[in-house]
């Protein structure tokens, strides 16, 4: 039986990802990841509210999705113990555990996919500027030699 434990929590703590077992919204598992992610040791993430993790204009949201058993995911934004917020993205599951209803969720930083994003849409912003704003004409054909894009010089043309 310890040995099961030992192995559950190991795979727990190789996680990418938080994750948080709850019992009515009451954390009685977390992982390494999760006091991480956090900056509350797991120590003190025990017998937290999971909501207590969670920014507080979305903590109704967060809220209302445990209550109702939501299993999708979502995204929403976590709150550090220092206040810092982040955005996160979540999917949950209810399942019985050691004879009773649990809700088992991984909660995922969504900060660095953010920030691509935007370096993205930021680059992307540019190279239209440079492309539109170009005095020679630009023609972009796909790899079936169809025409995908052209700028106001090449229509010109």
């Amino acid at each position: 039986m310890q040995n099961s434990k030992n192995r559950y929590r190991s795979l727990c703590n190789a996680s990418f990802e938080g994750l948080v077992m709850s019992d009515n919204g009451v954390i009685i598992e977390a992982n390494t990841v999760l006091s991480q992610l956090s900056g509350y040791p797991v120590s003190e993430l025990i017998g937290m509210a999971v909501v207590d993790l969670f920014a507080q204009e979305v903590r109704d949201d967060v809220k209302a999705k445990i209550q109702t058993g939501y299993e999708k995911i979502y995204e929403s934004v976590g709150l550090t113990k220092a206040g810092a917020t982040f955005p996160v993205e979540v999917q949950a599951r209810e399942f019985l555990h050691e004879n009773r209803r649990v809700r088992c969720a991984a909660i995922r930083n969504l900060s660095e996919r953010y920030k691509v994003m935007d370096e993205l849409r930021e680059s992307e912003t540019k190279f239209r500027a440079v492309v539109t704003g170009a005095h020679d004409a630009i023609i972009m054909i796909d790899g079936h030699a169809k025409i995908i894009f052209w700028n106001k010089a090449a229509e010109r043309l």
